[in-house]
């Protein structure tokens, strides 16, 4: 199959097939255009219906005219738009590298040699701009890569610029400036430099209008027009045409005016030099600056003229040969027309079976002659094309289709199947994210050196798909050429053989015979799982929204009630926390059967993980008086720290509920070529027939009465979802009244990853807190408030915007569920939309819908669950605070 598709169907077939059917077919069309031009010229027999069709034809010009000026204007907006997306791209990435470049270390301590040299580097190997300067709050300028450490500096030449970044501490792109050094025209773009909580110095980056007009005459635009870049003061900054003289101009007085009055629109008006022109206008919502495209009125008007006098003529032409021709060939030639017409319509129309006699003078029959070969071809592409498309989608083996940069621009169902990868997940990426890391260096080395030698390549090799799994497949490569002998694209097609050599002819008969019962109990358990889902959904948000209020007010009566009646408080606690408990084991369910968690696979300390959870649970079995131990594991592991860490914890926590005397000990062990971690306990012990029910829902063997104090019946259900997340064995053993040993396995790892820069000390923030229940508003603003952050309390979005000013909030904190059909998502859109967005968001809610939260997790929005922990709240805080700072 390999071999038949990689010589059947090279990708470029598709595009030559593709090409000549929209060829055929354009040239169909102007082949009927042109015979019903001539019909109504043909003979005095149809000279009353000549006129009218001159007049339809010139009203069916005029509108065509019409259509293509509307184009060209909407194309030439279009241009705009897209070049003020490049600009503003461009911009954003120097942005980018300077809130990186203000965070060094070096210049928070001062060091600012260190960081001068620092500063000339990021010049020389990023190519970002032409010079960096770092000022004080008062505009003098302090360190400027033009001129050598310690010269004598003047001040900046953007001083309103400097004033405003270090008012607002937020960053800002500057007007077109005289630079005070280079003594030429420059943009800067411009961050705070934030030291003890207040802006000490400014850091910006010199751009030259050189550069910005290097981006306009990159943008390759069509033959005439004429492309500027103006500040926020209606300022030349770059022009694509005469840039040094028309640097440093205002724009003209008709474009100005519109400027003011709209942030993008067209309108007719005269370049620099005075010629009349259409002009397209945008402004950027990143930068303000306004990109323009000028059309000249006869670059514009010119493709039109040709076209129309040459339909006049044509059509003249048509007129005078009918009128000549009609007295002895009219009836003759009219017929063979109209037969060579009717084919030409049914040819419109889809049919590849239509054909034209070949009757008539000579060249109405070559005519025909040329249309019937024309429909042959067309018939014969559009079954190539069928058969081609066909074949690359029903393909067992996955389908790679990469440009000459080796990057995908296709692959088949297969393709999906076989790795786990959507279509639009892989599309632009280069083939390497598939490496497993199996392969040695010099075995893509070979790969490649073999492609190129000999255009192809086939072997074996080790893939990994998007859960992480390995998989083996034989791979086939090949190069396509085009007309120049370059490569054109690669052509990849590969098999999975990892169970080749385990498949045995009985399995598969078996797998045959059960794949409809297996199927219809998949659709069944799904349908089931999935109405469990809804309604835990909802009955969960209406015990959270009562128990979140709850929850804090608790923490705020703690040390009031810590002396006077501390069992009070304790009893609070616990049937606080055993709510939480519940519905934070309903939720871990919840979010697991929506798939939502996707694994982080990082190597960590074993040791560092079991200490974690030891020092967990060690209160509470010293409280039932067990003795709890660990042997030392001096081993690397390789799966999602965080969901081992919790299926460790959980297994240690079932063990201390379920042991009444003797103790609980974590250990590791190597059995049959594989790490375990076990977690022993003297406990009750399972019967060996009930093995099998422990790891379902709400399931309690020695719990008939549903005592709390057991737990929840969901930490052993979670534990099997999330080994199944990652691809972990469990294995239990028991003996009853002895005890049990539960064993998971643990991948190994190679090293550990250690964070670069110590994370940053949040400072106060000002959020905005929507929460329709008045108790949870309450509680939870003066929860925030006593930690230091101010906060904007209301029950929609519509009751905050006016109290904001038109300044930006730090942090948005929503309830999910309010008033009406009013949901926290329409409430962070409305502020992303005024604010940028990536405006930092949390969801409180207690629902556990695994659509309201896969759409929470795709819009990038913090979640906390009802009932809320105030420390998990302050953490989720900080570090969304500290992403939107860095």
């Amino acid at each position: 199959m390999a071999s038949f598709l990689s010589g059947y169907f090279p990708i470029p077939f598709f595009f030559k097939k593709d090409r000549l059917l929209i060829s055929l077919n354009s040239l169909t069309r102007h082949w009927l255009g042109a015979l019903v031009s001539v019909l109504p010229g043909i003979g005095w027999l149809f000279a009353a219906a000549l006129i009218p069709g001159v007049l339809a034809g010139s009203i069916l010009f005029y509108d065509l005219y019409q259509i293509q000026r509307s184009q060209l204007e909407q194309g030439a907006l279009q241009t705009a738009r897209a070049l003020s997306m490049a600009v503003d791209n461009d911009l954003a990435g120097i942005n980018g590298k300077l809130q990186i470049l203000a965070t060094t270390p070096s210049l928070q301590a001062g060091e600012l040699q260190v960081f001068y040299a620092r500063a000339r580097e990021v010049l020389t190997t990023e190519s970002v701009g032409e010079a960096i300067v770092l000022t004080d709050a008062t505009g003098q300028q302090i360190i400027n890569t033009l001129l050598p450490f310690g010269t004598p500096l003047p001040m900046t030449g953007h001083p309103d610029m400097v004033h405003r970044t270090v008012k607002t501490g937020r960053p800002g792109i500057s007007d077109l400036y005289l630079g005070g050094v280079a003594r030429r025209p420059f943009v800067a773009v411009e961050v705070p430099v934030w030291s003890d909580g207040k802006v000490a110095h400014v850091l910006d980056m010199g751009i030259s209008a050189e550069r910005l007009n290097r981006l306009l005459v990159e943008q390759d635009l069509p033959e005439g027009w004429v492309a500027a870049l103006l500040d926020s003061q209606g300022t030349i900054v770059a022009r694509s045409h005469h840039a040094p003289s028309s640097v440093g101009k205002k724009a003209t007085p008709d474009l100005l005016a519109q400027m003011k009055m709209h942030a993008e629109g067209t309108m007719a008006s005269r370049t620099l030099e005075g010629v009349p022109s259409f002009v397209a206008f945008t402004r950027s919502h990143f930068s303000q600056w306004t990109v323009v495209i000028g059309m000249p009125r006869h670059v514009l008007y010119g493709s039109f003229h040709r076209p129309l006098m040459l339909a006049a003529l044509t059509m003249m032409a048509f007129l005078l040969g009918g009128a000549i021709l009609a007295v002895t060939l009219g009836r003759h030639i009219r017929e063979a027309l109209e037969n060579l017409r009717a084919a030409a319509e049914a040819a419109t129309r889809g049919d590849l079976n239509a054909q034209a006699p070949l009757s008539g003078p000579r060249e109405i029959a070559c005519l025909a002659q040329q249309f019937n070969r024309m429909q042959a071809a067309r018939k014969h592409a559009e079954a190539q094309l069928r058969l081609s498309a066909s074949v690359f989608s029903a393909a067992a083996e996955g389908i790679i289709i990469a440009d000459r940069e080796a990057r995908i621009i296709n692959v088949n169902q297969a393709f999906t199947e076989l790795t786990g990868y959507l279509h639009e997940e892989v599309i632009g990426k280069n083939p390497r994210f598939l490496k497993s890391g199996k392969q040695a260096p010099d075995f893509y080395q070979a790969m490649f050196q073999s492609l190129e030698s000999t255009g192809r390549w086939q072997g074996k090799l080790w893939n990994r798909r998007k859960d992480g799994a390995l998989f083996a497949v034989y791979m086939t490569i090949s190069v396509v050429r085009d007309d120049s002998g370059a490569v054109a694209h690669y052509v990849a097609l590969f098999s999975d053989i990892t169970d080749v050599h385990r498949r045995q002819e009985d399995v598969a008969s078996l797998v045959m015979q059960r794949t409809a019962e297996l199927a219809a109990a998949k659709l069944e358990a799904e349908r089931a799982n999935n109405a469990k889902s809804r309604f835990l959904a909802a009955a969960s948000h209406d015990l959270r929204q009562p128990l979140a209020a709850l929850s804090l007010y608790v923490a705020s009566l703690e040390s009031r009630l810590a002396e006077s009646d501390p069992r009070l408080l304790a009893d609070m606690r616990y049937c606080v926390g055993s709510l939480n408990e519940m519905l934070s084991d309903l939720l871990d369910l919840s979010k697991l059967d929506a798939g939502v968690v996707a694994p982080n696979i990082s190597d960590f300390s074993l040791e560092a993980s079991i200490a974690k959870v030891v020092s967990a649970h060690a209160p509470a079995a010293k409280l039932n008086g067990l003795a709890f131990r660990y042997r030392d594991c001096d081993v690397i592991g390789r799966t999602d720290r965080v969901l081992f860490q919790r299926i460790l914890g959980n297994l240690v926590s079932n063990a201390i509920r379920y042991t009444e005397k003797g103790g609980v000990l974590i250990g590791c062990r190597r059995r049959q070529g594989r790490m375990w971690v076990e977690v022993w306990d003297t406990g009750m012990g399972i019967p060996a027939d009930k093995t099998g029910e422990i790891f379902e829902e709400f399931k309690q063997l020695g719990n008939p009465e549903r005592n709390m104090a057991k737990g929840t019946g969901l930490g052993l259900a979670i534990v099997a979802r999330m080994a199944e997340l990652l691809n972990l064995q469990i294995s239990v053993r028991s003996r009853p009244g002895k005890g049990s040993v539960f064993a998971v396995e643990l991948p190994l790892g190679a090293h550990l990853e250690r964070p670069a820069f110590p994370r940053a000390t949040l400072r106060p923030l000002r959020i905005v807190l929507v929460e329709d229940n008045a108790y949870v508003a309450a509680a939870l603003s003066r929860a925030l408030a006593s930690v230091g952050h101010q906060v904007l309390t209301a029950s929609s979005r519509s009751g905050v915007h006016p109290r904001l000013d038109g300044v930006a909030p730090d942090l948005v904190i929503s309830d999910y569920r309010l008033v009406g059909e009013e949901t926290g998502l329409d409430v962070i859109a409305s502020f992303r939309t005024c604010f940028g967005s990536s405006l930092p968001a949390i969801i409180i809610t207690g629902d556990m819908d695994p659509d309201v939260m896969r759409r929470i997790a795709e819009q990038g929005i913090g979640v906390q669950h009802k009932p809320l922990d105030l420390d998990a709240l302050l953490t989720c805080i900080e570090e969304l605070a500290g992403q939107s700072a860095a």
